[in-house]
């Protein structure tokens, strides 16, 4: 039996329920930042976030209907560099979810935002999800410290480009050189985890991205434009024979 994994990208705002959860998950993740502030504290600050039209507009994905992970459309990437604008932060998949592409999906999801805000250039701040970012087209801006921690500042230009085509296979089409999906081990349709995401708006779906391919054939793709990144490369292939859920899960 073919069971499909479905990953729907939702706004907040239509899921007020799940901020208590989203909550407990940021506090637990960034201790040191959030040491100062309460559950209620922070839900409050979900709230702010729960929007349509305006910024801040956060994001939320569910797998198979359980709550997987969260971003959001922000006024700017970060507050030390307002003139950044506007941006994406606050990523976070839970570790259950992780490995399955559904990073992937939110950060596509907020630039589908963006884009539909009118926004032509958008940025965003990271110590790990880079890889994710320069796969979907975002390139660097310059690295620097902030708390104590390097981040590296990206953009991500808007203009004159649509979500993501399909190729005539069904499977997205990546830009040239750049890998399909960051998931690792993404299933096909002969697979029995087959999944299919669909990204849901309350005007109703927004994008639809056909059943991931397999992970070997996704690697080979991308290292026949990319031959340096063979130790990378081959060091993913352990992580996927070891079912071990890759870093890039987050950024504040």
């Amino acid at each position: 039996m073919l069971v499909s994994k479905m990953v729907t990208i939702a706004y907040l705002a239509d899921h007020l329920d799940t901020i208590p959860t989203l909550a407990l998950w940021f506090r637990a993740q960034w201790p040191a930042y959030y040491s100062q502030k309460s559950q209620a504290d922070v839900e409050h600050e979900f709230q702010s976030e729960a929007a349509r039209d305006g910024l801040p507009l956060r994001l939320i994905a569910f797998e198979s209907d359980e709550l997987a992970g969260t971003i959001v459309l922000r006024k700017q990437a970060i507050d030390t560099l307002p003139e950044f604008q506007p941006g994406l932060g606050g990523l976070f998949v839970v570790e259950s979810h992780r490995g399955h592409g559904i990073a992937t999906e939110l950060i596509r999801a907020g630039m589908d935002a963006a884009r539909n805000h009118g926004f032509e250039i958008l940025y965003t701040t990271t110590a790990e999800a880079g890889g994710i970012l320069e796969r979907l087209g975002w390139r660097q801006i310059k690295v620097f410290i902030h708390q104590d921690e390097q981040l590296t500042l990206y953009q991500c230009n808007l203009s004159g480009s649509g979500p993501t085509p399909a190729a005539a296979d069904g499977r997205p089409a990546p830009p040239e050189g750049m890998l399909r999906d960051n998931s690792l081990g993404g299933p096909s349709k002969s697979h029995p985890t087959a999944r299919r995401c669909t990204l849901r708006f309350a005007s109703g779906v927004l994008r639809e991205a056909i059943p991931l391919g397999p992970f070997l054939r996704e690697q080979h793709d991308h290292l026949g434009h990319n031959l340096q990144e063979l130790p990378r490369w081959w060091h993913r292939v352990g992580q996927h024979k070891r079912g071990v859920a890759p870093r890039l899960c987050s950024f504040r």
